[in-house]
């Protein structure tokens, strides 16, 4: 985690970190004020809500998966691209085994707009595979289909890593899916 440069960085560095591990529903302001530093009363000249929080939670899981994403897309082939992807959530399956994932946790929590909040991470993450089956030559549902796979694999993945405390679980589906992966061609 970055140091905050300022105050609203710090409350949103601490609520992505508290929902993160304990959920946003669990995740009291107070507890946000604490962690971050910023007395509760200040809290609120930053963000008029919980929820207007949590709106800005998932604006920094956005943007971290699009860092992410755009990472792996620098990758030269498609198999490679989706294989960064996959060894980007390995090097993270402890931390996904100790708290769950981030984009799962924030997408399953309310905020503004419930709709947007539950559907644009997983969703964005699944357009982006999408696109990385086309260019193995996968055409319409197919594409689609195995892109639904690869996410719904992933967050099965790491539901059951989270639940059991056990990072192997992640681990072991991120090299499946890899040999799935290079199978397609």
């Amino acid at each position: 985690m970055n140091v905050p440069t300022n105050k609203r960085d710090a409350l949103i560095d601490a609520a992505a970190s508290l929902a993160h591990k304990h959920g946003f529903a669990a995740t009291t302001l107070a507890m946000v004020a604490e962690t971050s530093g910023v007395p509760l009363g200040n809290v609120y000249y930053y963000f008029k809500s919980k929820e207007a929080l949590a709106g800005a939670v998932l604006e920094r899981r956005v943007a971290e998966l699009d860092e992410t994403l755009a990472r792996c897309s620098a990758a030269e082939t498609p198999e490679d691209q989706l294989a960064a992807l996959l060894e980007t959530l390995r090097l993270g399956a402890d931390r996904v085994a100790e708290s769950g994932c981030a984009l799962g946790r924030i997408s399953q929590d309310s905020c503004d707009d419930e709709r947007r909040c539950r559907e644009l991470p997983l969703s964005k993450m699944q357009t982006w595979t999408e696109g990385r089956m086309k260019a193995l030559g996968l055409t319409g549902a197919k594409a689609r289909d195995a892109a639904l796979h690869f996410v719904a694999a992933l967050q099965g993945a790491s539901l059951l890593s989270w639940i059991h405390h056990d990072s192997r679980i992640l681990r072991t589906e991120t090299k499946t899916l890899e040999t799935w992966i290079r199978s397609l061609r």
